[in-house]
């Protein structure tokens, strides 16, 4: 009985070493669906070192099979065996946020981060935990996004792209059957356990709705191979796929092909081979084509040398060689774009900015997408990447988007809850953004009534509208569109009090912002009151030397005041010109009268200013300028400074500038005459010291 006993363990021994080979055997392969039942039979037989191992490469197959939970348990319970990588840590805590277990999350990358202080993901992982909370309970977006169940089954559907430029058909990639073409194909992929992938489409009938979809015709789809995203270019005759096949290797790769259409049918396809060598090609992957609306520029993944994440993918960009009709070399989108994670589904918007997934920079789990504009200026460079948030995003995988054109409105992937399968297509379409505003007084910050804001959006026509009494406003804005508000308070009022300078167009409170995916923006803007006495400075008005002459660029500064006036109807101002202490006070009294005058002149003769609406004053070396804190540029303080100052601050005296003396200007009367102006008027005249009056003695 004893030998039975022992002869019973050694069998169940070999088993459990048998199932546990051909786990990993499977694994290598790539076939986590059968490897993760192997490993799990295996454990129970296993050595407490070896469990460590199972309990991990069980996690890396609920990883890759998109059983999140299941990996996070495993990943944890690699952990507590002792597995000897940390790497499992920060993998338990990516699982958990792809769950959206975010506070357990945080534990784990905290401890992560303790434990390997040099690896950045770990501090990655605590911001992104943190924002995730904090974005998982501040929704405010307007995307209304649904599941596209006419396209979606319970496997596999991912990667939406346009087949024609009127956006009547769709195409993406699917894991299915094709009913019509069947012929010699192997019904299961070992590495998914599904139906190998291929590019199916539908169409959109006159109801708005999609047909049934099916495998596209021709040469595209492979028997034994996955087709993975798929770009179509805007005139529908060429599409950039990816194909997973064994060629000259033994595992798997990658590469991105190009099949044109001919008729109803796409034909054999090419591989786009980027001008690389055959050894960069078999051993590397080249996916996720994205072609810019020109046909230019094409953005896609790739794992080869170059990228930041060691194993895995970047993305690349290659332009289009129209002389030799070729792609040329990839360039790295180097670290504004790319991290030591995952980048990857890249999609070129009509407007030039850059969308993809990522799961290297801060999200909410799994592959969040992210939107990176085009640069200024530049032909295809793109700046930092903004996360779209709720609901575009989730805790899963989130990938693979397209819009219709500029419209506010298209579909992407994922596997989030609350679909038909794995990955499915959803919709999304941005409903209006409230933009609400805020005008009040600068400086006792009551509400302003009454001022218009003419509102310039980056594309489309401005238009205007005014604050109500409270002092706000309100209109609807557009997604990623920048705008700019210019606030005219000529008819503005404030606690029955009105009189709010109205500046020319491009020297009023303005407010520039751009509208996200947030519902709604709040703004604020202030306007001053007309300073009754105060100097105004404007553009330098400039005279020949020692002359009231204007120099010809002087006229482009009076324009300034020209269309203040015209913006402001019952307005009144002095132009005052003032001189230096250099020279008699006599001459400089004249001097500063004529130039004031030839103002005057320029305004009333050339530009069509009533007379009666325009002072001219001469100060001469009267009233020396007040600099802010206080001091006065007198002759005596001037001579104080170090001589190669000095100069400077004579010039600073020369000056013309402008106040405003009344506001009740009426032009259909002759009962408002132009106000007398004395010397003096200004309440905060100059005393002279005793030493500069001796000196001017």
């Amino acid at each position: 009985m004893k030998r039975i006993f022992v002869c019973l363990l050694l069998a169940c021994s070999l088993t459990g070493y048998a199932q546990l080979r051909t786990a990993n055997q499977l694994y290598e392969r790539g076939q986590y669906a059968a490897a993760y039942t192997y490993y799990n039979n295996s454990k129970e037989k296993a050595s407490k070192q070896e469990k460590a191992l199972i309990y991990f490469r069980m996690a890396e197959c609920s990883r890759r099979l998109c059983k999140f939970e299941d990996a996070a348990k495993d990943y944890g319970r690699a952990v507590k065996a002792g597995f000897a990588d940390d790497k499992a840590l920060l993998l338990q805590g990516d699982m958990l946020m792809t769950a959206g277990k975010y506070d357990e999350a945080l534990r784990v990358y905290t401890a992560y981060q303790e434990r390997v202080p040099s690896d950045p993901a770990g501090a990655r992982g605590i911001t992104s935990a943190k924002l995730a909370a904090r974005w998982i309970n501040e929704i405010n977006s307007c995307w209304q996004v649904s599941n596209v169940k006419s396209l979606n089954t319970k496997e596999s559907e991912f990667s939406p792209t346009w087949t024609d430029k009127k956006h009547s058909g769709i195409a993406f990639t699917a894991q299915r059957a094709i009913e019509t073409n069947n012929v010699g194909r192997a019904p299961v992929d070992p590495i998914s356990g599904g139906f190998f992938s291929d590019v199916f489409e539908a169409r959109l009938d006159k109801k708005g709705l999609w047909s049934s979809p099916a495998a596209v015709n021709g040469e595209v789809n492979r028997p034994v191979a996955n087709e993975g995203s798929s770009c179509i270019m805007a005139k529908g005759n060429r599409m950039y796929f990816t194909r997973s096949e064994r060629l000259r290797r033994k595992y798997q790769t990658c590469h991105i092909y190009f099949a044109d259409k001919a008729g109803a049918n796409w034909g054999a396809p090419q591989m786009v081979d980027f001008g690389l060598d055959a050894e960069v090609l078999d051993n590397y992957n080249f996916r996720h084509p994205a072609i810019s609306a020109d046909g230019q520029v094409m953005v896609f993944t790739s794992d080869m040398p170059g990228n930041l994440g060691g194993v895995c993918s970047d993305l690349w960009v290659s332009h289009w060689d129209a002389r030799t009709k070729t792609w040329g070399a990839p360039e790295h989108l180097g670290n504004a774009i790319n991290t030591t994670g995952r980048e990857g589904f890249p999609y070129i918007h009509d407007d030039g900015s850059l969308y993809f997934s990522s799961d290297g920079l801060p999200g909410l789990g799994g592959l969040d997408l992210f939107r990176a504009p085009k640069m200024p200026g530049s032909k295809w460079a793109w700046g930092q990447p903004e996360n779209l948030r709720l609901p575009l995003n989730s805790p899963q995988d989130d990938f693979g988007i397209l819009f219709d054109g500029l419209k506010q409105r298209g579909y992407f992937s994922s596997n989030r809850e609350g679909g038909r399968g794995k990955d499915d297509i959803w919709s999304f379409e941005a409903s209006p953004k409230q933009v609400q505003g805020m005008i009040t007084d600068c400086s006792n910050k009551q509400p302003v009534g009454g001022a218009v804001i003419t509102v310039t959006p980056s594309s489309g026509t401005a238009f205007a509208l005014s604050s109500n009494a409270d002092g706000t406003f309100g209109f609807t804005g557009r997604y990623a569109t920048s705008y700019v508000l210019s606030v005219d308070g000529s008819k503005a009022t404030c606690g029955g009090n009105s009189g709010y300078l109205s500046l020319p167009a491009l020297q009023r409170p303005v407010v520039k912002f751009e509208v996200d995916s947030i519902c709604s923006i709040s703004t604020q803007a202030c306007l001053t009151a007309i300073p009754p006495k105060e100097e105004i400075a404007f553009p330098a008005v400039l005279y020949k030397l020692a002359s009231a002459e204007l120099e010809p660029s002087s006229k482009d500064s009076l324009n300034y005041l020209y269309r203040l006036l015209t913006e402001n109807p019952n307005m009144v101002i002095e132009i005052a010109a003032h001189t230096d202490s250099r020279g008699s006070e006599q001459a400089n009294n004249l001097l500063s009268e004529r130039r004031a005058q030839a103002c005057v002149d320029y305004l009333v003769r050339e530009k069509g200013i009533d007379p009666r609406r325009i002072v001219a004053k001469g100060y001469g070396e009267l009233r020396p300028l007040k600099l802010a804190a206080g001091t006065a540029l007198t002759e005596a303080y001037i001579n104080t400074r170090p001589e190669n100052e000095r100069e400077a601050l004579h010039q600073l005296n020369r000056r013309t500038v402008f106040r405003i003396i009344a506001n009740n200007f009426q032009n259909n009367t002759n009962s408002a005459p132009a106000p007398e102006v004395k010397k003096g008027f200004f309440d905060d005249s100059i005393e002279i010291a005793p030493s500069e009056e001796a000196e001017k003695d």
